[in-house]
């Protein structure tokens, strides 16, 4: 059965952009929808207006379920370039440059 999942981002600071897309740079649709075992890889990506660090929350919820799947950023932003941070379902707790991927049961 077919599922789709909410993506959100938290503990992002004020002044601070993100994006969600694919590892082409397209931007997914939130809620990403998954067929029965399929993966999506996604990044997240982060603009700054400064300096600073922080710790982002990234979480994907699903919409038949409900239950949710969340893994962690920790960020040091240097100035205003965009920062891609790939996701994957596991590790939960990773640098932001590893790959991550999203899947269905």
């Amino acid at each position: 059965m077919e599922d789709s999942y909410a993506l959100r981002v938290e503990g992002v600071p004020v002044g601070v952009s993100l994006w969600l897309e694919d590892p082409a740079g397209t931007p997914l649709p939130n809620p990403l929808p998954l067929a029965p075992g399929e993966r999506r890889d996604l990044k997240v990506c982060y603009q700054a207006q400064g300096p600073g660090a922080f710790t982002a929350k990234v979480v994907a919820r699903s919409l038949a379920t409900g239950a949710e799947n969340a893994t962690w950023d920790v960020l040091e932003a240097v100035g205003a370039e965009p920062s891609p941070s790939s996701r994957r379902q596991t590790p939960r707790r990773h640098h932001p440059a590893q790959a991550r991927r999203w899947s269905t049961p």
